[in-house]
């Protein structure tokens, strides 16, 4: 249900994952700028949100990070709700909890690497495209035909389409597909397929 097309924003499908998402992101921000402690729970239920997005685009990395989101907000519930009245103190890492966690970040990474390619999900796959911002507006426009903004800075990021643009083995565009809609993904995933044996041959 989570993944189904609520409404539709210029032309971009918007799941119910999407939208909760957004709805808690912000009231969990607001929430905690007036220090209430209910920012817990929203920001727990952004977090889940998130986890349903990132399994159903296949990364499992992402999905996995929300995880330790929630853990991080069960914890900080807990010591907001059963703390003192008075001010709480933030303090500076100590030099054991700054090694403690670059060992286990390290140990997680020799770990979840190997378990991560197993389950073969969607970032081993991808293929970035780098080079002069000019050349990367005339792929967009001209290759791929998609539609982008470029009202940023020089040095920042184009902000693109959410479709993904099948290409086969000429050059030749065979079909786009909403990046958000599992339908329209289960459709790229058919007729990738179907383009597999020509390219074989």
């Amino acid at each position: 249900m989570l993944t189904k097309t609520v409404f539709e924003i210029l032309g971009e499908p918007v799941t119910w994952a999407e939208l909760l998402g957004f709805v808690t992101g912000i009231a969990c921000v607001a929430l905690a700028v007036a220090q209430r402690i209910e920012t817990f729970p929203i920001g727990i239920a952004n977090n889940v949100f998130f986890i349903v997005l990132f399994i159903d685009a296949r990364l499992y990395a992402d999905a996995g990070l929300q995880v330790v989101y929630i853990v991080l907000g069960v914890m900080g519930w807990w010591v907001w709700a059963t703390r003192a009245r008075g001010p709480l103190a933030v303090e500076r890492a100590g030099f054991r909890l700054l090694l403690a966690t670059t060992l286990a970040v390290g140990a997680a990474t020799l770990v979840l690497v190997p378990i991560l390619r197993a389950a073969h999900g969607a970032a081993p796959g991808w293929l970035f495209a780098t080079g002069e911002r000019d050349a990367i507006q005339g792929l967009l426009k001209d290759g791929f035909h998609v539609a982008f903004a470029d009202d940023g800075p020089p040095s920042g990021p184009i902000t693109h389409s959410d479709r993904f643009v099948l290409v086969d083995g000429e050059m030749r565009i065979r079909g786009y597909y909403h990046g958000s809609d599992p339908a329209d993904l289960a459709r790229l995933a058919n007729d990738a397929r179907q383009l597999a044996p020509l390219r074989d041959d």
